[in-house]
């Protein structure tokens, strides 16, 4: 059981994802997080309360993943370890 928890403590979450996501997004576009968070979820400070440990609804992250998937910059490869979203699959 506590093998368990150790396992668990190590897992990526799906906030520490996000903010990759956003970071490779930042570098690939030249854009500072504070923009990318003020286009993909309309708040400059989003990435950074994340960062600080606050929590994201489903329904934000879920949002904010699909705007950056949309507008993936050209010629960056979507990272291999995260599912990406599409509108089509959301919109069935």
């Amino acid at each position: 059981m506590r093998e368990t928890y150790r396992s668990i403590s190590r897992m990526r979450t799906l906030t520490d994802s996000l903010l990759d996501l956003a970071d490779r997004y930042s570098e690939a576009r030249g854009w500072s997080l504070k923009t990318i968070a003020r286009k993909a979820a309309n708040d400059a400070k989003f990435f950074a309360r994340i960062a600080d440990g606050k929590g994201v609804t489903t329904r934000r992250y879920e949002h904010v993943m699909l705007w950056m998937s949309e507008n993936w910059p050209v010629g960056c490869e979507w990272p291999a370890d995260l599912d990406r979203p599409s509108a089509k699959a959301d919109a069935a």
